[in-house]
């Protein structure tokens, strides 16, 4: 089911699965970097938005706000590079 066939995809000229270059999937130690360092600067924005929206400060609100803000920056990071940010 899964063995070497060409694609469908017309503006893609064809090619079998098991010629794709194994560097399309590689992750190297920059991208990992810079993905750590996006998703961290999107958690501290979003856990400091939450903050200044929240009427009190404890520590259940700091614990629900860091984890919707934790959940929220990979669906930031997401929809920017669904929009072609790569």
């Amino acid at each position: 089911m899964f063995g070497c066939r060409g694609t469908d995809v017309p503006d893609i000229p064809p090619v079998t699965v098991c010629e794709q270059s194994p560097r399309r999937w590689r992750v190297t130690p920059r991208t990992a970097l810079f993905t750590v360092a996006e998703l961290l600067g999107w958690w501290i924005a979003l856990g400091l938005l939450w903050l200044v929206l929240i009427s009190t400060v404890d520590t259940l609100e700091l614990v629900v706000g860091g984890g919707c803000a934790f959940v929220a920056a990979f669906v930031a990071r997401g929809a920017r590079r669904a929009v072609g940010g790569a």
